[in-house]
């Protein structure tokens, strides 16, 4: 608005602030989809190290030579070792892969829950919701308490309930103490809350005990004591303590618990008072607590594989820019299948983010029968980057040497190229793409990584005292162009994702030139100059101004800001030619270019 005019000579000071900037967003987070041991399923997870995805998710689990639980475990492990970002989805079969769980009488004691399966919902879950678990068949019992994920890992924890009692250490934290009580029972009145509250203590054994055995010592007889992971005390109905803390069991332990989640029916029972799963019974017993007193949870199970339908309902969780700032999409799977799906429903829809993935199997060991293995057919070729062979390494884990496909190292030098050269840099060569391996499946000679690379497949080369390289860089684009290589197009991504954040503080301004136009073609150009500095473009232009904002555009609501880059290339082909000549021969007049 116009200030007031001052029909006095003077200087009038206005100002205009062109100092905005763009923000540049990273482009190296992961995200990958697989079958794990253990975790939450049907929701995505941010890990940011090994040692935070083995507690989430598990170790790899090689039974001979073959990966029971596929790749994607030790593709994560591999791209954490150059990121300190990775969402993770584990996905499973609801007819195959079952929660553990049990279910709870009003007497406290077990009742027999129908098998629980991985079933997915309409929406991802959520530390405080599980859609399977939510929606079990409770049948008569009071509450079903399950392992917070299928698999069978869940079959080795147990629980007890334990009501009110005189001896129940919560005895005197939630009711004023009603006159005339007596030690030696629970007043009839007066204990409105604690009466409720129950205690729900959770105990895990290893994978290698007996039941029997946790519950004894050495020489065989009771243990003194056994001590719980977690211990939870909570309410079948919603009711609050004098604190107003809510005590209701499923806002106690879902989310908060690191085993266990439950559900309580709708038509419960008050649990029977007085139940003490600690009390002494026989001269047996000490302070702990008997084998027969365990609500063992059961009936947990997975299978090693999951269906085509899993991997696209848990890629599809990705599709929200907003919720998943993602830049490298890793699918160690060569089905052709799986990738063109992920390709068509994630990285094609996305268009801001580069699938990594792998061509043929590890008994494809000739040019040829890769080419064969690799059906190309991708609805966005420019947005998949390619790689065959299979790389030879230790797994720390199982103690034995194993072959992984070498997409899975190629994913993890894209986060390290980014980590320490530059988005626009090619994660190839020796300054970047040198591998920890200790072999290969096949080791390829030049002619045959010549052939593979004018099909837009990568592969690695061998050097000596450096070891095997990752040496090529292009997409899946069989087009030439300049976005038929892998650092064009990471610094195409880079340059929208950056700008197109920037831009939304720009949305429902007034559309002209000073408040809105020059300062976005000001802020854009900064942006890009810097890339320029940097060597990430050979030149650009910025345009927003009337000659691309007409009126009509203007009267439809819209802006247009157009830019145009020259990108740079990567050198892939280096020319390196002696030229022999006669003495005294003046170099400039036999120069050959």
């Amino acid at each position: 608005m116009a200030g007031k005019k001052n029909s006095t000579p003077n200087v009038i000071d206005r100002e205009i602030n062109l100092s905005e900037v763009t923000n540049p967003l990273g482009t190296s987070t992961g995200a990958i989809v697989g079958c794990f041991p253990k975790g939450p399923i049907n929701r995505p997870v941010l890990v940011t190290n090994d040692k935070d995805f083995i507690e989430n998710f598990g170790q790899p689990v090689v039974s001979g030579s073959s990966l029971v639980y596929g790749y994607s475990a030790h593709a994560a492990l591999e791209y954490l070792n150059e990121s300190g970002s990775l969402y993770v989805v584990r996905t499973a079969n609801p007819s195959q892969d079952y929660f553990s769980r049990v279910g709870i009488g009003s007497d406290c004691s077990s009742y027999t829950i129908q098998t629980i399966g991985a079933s997915a919902g309409p929406l991802p879950d959520t530390l405080d919701s599980i859609y399977a678990i939510d929606n079990a068949v409770l049948s008569g019992a009071n509450m079903v308490i399950a392992a917070n994920s299928p698999g069978d890992w869940g079959n080795n924890l147990a629980v007890s309930i334990e009501t009110l009692s005189s001896a129940s250490d919560w005895f005197f934290s939630y009711d004023d103490i009603p006159v005339g009580y007596e030690t030696s029972a629970i007043p009839s009145s007066g204990m409105s809350i604690a009466s409720k509250v129950f205690k729900l203590s959770v105990f895990k054994k290893e994978s290698s005990e007996t039941w029997e055995s946790f519950t004894q010592t050495k020489d065989g007889t009771s243990a003194l004591s056994i001590n719980p992971v977690e211990t939870f005390y909570g309410t079948l109905e919603s009711m609050t303590d004098g604190n107003n803390t809510q005590l209701f069991i499923k806002d106690v332990v879902n989310g908060v618990s690191k085993y266990i989640y439950v559900d309580v029916n709708n038509n419960y029972s008050d649990f029977s008072l007085g139940n003490n799963p600690y009390a002494i019974t026989s001269a047996g017993e000490i302070l702990g607590i008997q084998d027969s007193k365990l609500l063992r949870l059961s009936g947990g199970a997975q299978v090693a594989k999951t269906g085509l339908g899993s991997y696209s309902t848990a890629w599809e969780y990705f599709r929200d820019k907003e919720l998943y700032n993602i830049g490298v999409v890793i699918v160690p799977d060569p089905t052709t299948s799986v990738k063109q799906l992920v390709c068509q429903n994630l990285v094609g829809y996305r268009k801001d983010c580069l699938m990594v993935t792998q061509s043929g199997t590890i008994n494809d060991i000739t040019v040829q029968s890769v080419l064969n293995a690799e059906k190309y057919g991708y609805t966005e070729p420019t947005y998949v980057a390619l790689y065959a062979g299979w790389d030879k390494v230790y797994d720390k884990y199982n103690s034995k040497y194993i072959y992984l496909p070498e997409c899975i190292f190629a994913a993890a030098v894209i986060a390290r190229t980014e980590a320490n050269a530059n988005v626009f840099d090619a994660p190839a060569g020796l300054e970047r793409g040198i591998l920890s391996v200790v072999g290969k499946n096949v080791i390829w000679n030049e002619d045959q990584i010549g052939q593979l690379y004018d099909r837009n497949i990568n592969t690695t080369r061998f050097f000596n005292g450096a070891g095997f390289v990752i040496w090529g860089q292009k997409t899946a684009s069989l087009k030439a162009s300049a976005l038929d290589r892998i650092n064009v197009r990471r610094l195409l991504i880079y340059i929208r994702k950056s700008i197109s954040r920037s831009l939304m503080s720009y949305v429902l301004n007034v559309n002209n030139n000073a408040r809105t136009r020059l300062r976005i073609w000001n802020n854009v150009d900064s942006f890009l100059s810097v890339i320029k500095s940097q060597g990430g473009l050979y030149n650009y232009e910025v345009v927003c101004n009337e000659t691309n904002n007409t009126s009509q555009v203007i009267d439809n609501n819209e802006l247009n800001v157009d830019i145009y880059v020259q990108p740079a290339k990567a050198v892939e082909y280096l020319y390196f030619t002696t030229v022999v000549t006669r003495t005294g021969v003046n170099f400039s007049e036999v120069r050959i270019r």
